[in-house]
């Protein structure tokens, strides 16, 4: 049998990739008490895992799962290498936990490679099936890393590869969307829960109120609208909001080799691309929707450049009211130094940003849990029986070869938004 394969990255520079065979890995010492040892299967590789890399200083992603111990030396020092997570599947291999027999399915923020990984676990008091990670190593990231849903070995049998790999590439950004379109812009002030309670800046957050979650009549603009997270979100201010409730307009921004996806979805009233923005420089084609009575949302999925600044900015003498949102990266290498920097120039304008993990717990405690996942449960079934993203194809490599190559693509931008892609390991 091949020894265990890790993918490691430069934290410095993400775009540089080592896949490592780790010869020295095994025997794997003891399990611990209440854990189960998982062997990723399979998982989806997209811009929110460059984020996981290019933020993993700041937010603690580095952290999630270390570098082994029995890494060959040149790969040691963890200022200088790091592994990040993916969403997906692992099967377990070993266990002492009687409710979690070998073969159950682990879905949930998982290391990238063959090498597998020990999971401490508490069982959720009111979720069947949903698991925390509760070693102290874990303690410190926010609590939607630590959480695991699992399927019996029976009931794995019943997912087919092609839910499991839509449920990897698409379930996180739908559940994103799907919380900050019922709970963060709620239409019912018993459902309103903030995007975030992560203070980034000196000043205590403001509270969030109705006035800025209503969408009514409003227009909204999502930079990087080709996205996962983007066009999740989209579909949801669309098709998942009561009449009364739902924005005027919907307006994509994208660059023009991702402009064809983008009006495939259906999705968007309106089609800008990044060279119509610059400083002070609007598109007539999105000034004519607006006067001073707007309210205009400005969701950032990960704008190029200087371009969410710039957009605000120039919009804010136009229309009544302009809030800008936060929610993704441009999928570029930056120091630690220029994503602060970022950060700070974006808290200039007046951005919230968005927490996702502070977006669940906050909406959970509307519903409470169960109710929370089950609602969830129900419409991330419904997404999928109904097509899910039209135009939007699963590609599915297999091996650690493939992980390093689909990386790659990512990182020179080279994989396009049609284009969702699954790995098997």
């Amino acid at each position: 049998m091949s020894a265990p394969t890790i993918q490691v990255l430069c934290k410095q520079d993400f775009t540089q990739q080592h896949i490592v065979s780790i010869p020295d890995a095994e025997p794997l010492p003891p399990l611990c008490p209440s854990s189960i040892r998982v062997k990723t299967c399979m998982f989806s590789l997209t811009a929110n895992n460059v984020s996981y890399a290019k933020a993993g200083h700041i937010f603690g992603w580095w952290d999630v799962h270390p570098l082994p111990s029995s890494i060959p030396e040149q790969f040691k020092d963890p200022e200088k290498y790091g592994r990040i997570s993916a969403w997906g599947y692992g099967v377990v291999k070993e266990s002492n936990r009687d409710d979690l027999p070998i073969g159950s399915l682990v879905y949930g923020y998982l290391p990238i490679g063959t090498l597998p990984v020990d999971l401490e676990l508490s069982p959720s008091t009111t979720v069947p099936g949903q698991f925390h990670e509760s070693s102290a190593a874990r303690a410190k990231q926010f609590p939607v890393y630590n959480e695991y849903l699992t399927l019996s070995p029976s009931q794995a049998s019943f997912l087919s590869d092609e839910r499991r790999g839509w449920d990897a590439l698409l379930r996180i950004p739908f559940s994103v969307s799907h919380r900050l379109n019922r709970y963060v812009f709620a239409w019912d002030e018993a459902n309103l829960a903030p995007p975030s309670t992560l203070k980034l800046g000196p000043t205590p957050l403001p509270p969030w109120t109705m006035e800025h979650a209503d969408m009514k009549g409003a227009v909204v603009i999502l930079l990087a609208a080709s996205g996962k997270n983007a066009v999740t979100f989209a579909r949801q201010l669309k098709s998942a909001r009561p009449a009364g409730s739902r924005p005027r307009k919907l307006i994509a921004v994208t660059s023009q080799s991702s402009k064809a996806f983008v009006e495939a979805t259906g999705f968007y009233d309106l089609i800008c691309l990044y060279g119509a923005i610059g400083p002070e420089r609007v598109p007539d084609a999105i000034t004519g929707n607006l006067d001073r009575d707007t309210k205009v949302i400005v969701c950032d999925f990960g704008g190029r450049g200087s371009c969410f600044t710039d957009f605000v900015t120039a919009l804010k003498p136009l229309a009544k009211t302009v809030l800008p949102i936060g929610i993704g990266s441009q999928p570029k290498v930056s120091t630690k130094e220029e994503v602060l920097e970022r950060i700070s120039r974006s808290m200039a304008i007046g951005m919230v940003q968005v927490n996702a993990s502070d977006v669940f717990a906050e909406a959970a405690k509307k519903v409470g849990k169960k109710e929370f996942e089950d609602e969830f449960s129900k419409s991330w079934g419904e997404f999928l029986d109904a097509g899910g993203v039209p135009g939007l194809k699963m590609e599915v490599g297999e091996g650690m070869d493939a992980v390093g190559k689909g990386w790659d693509k990512i990182c020179r931008g080279e994989l396009g938004p049609e284009t969702g892609l699954v790995l098997k390991v």
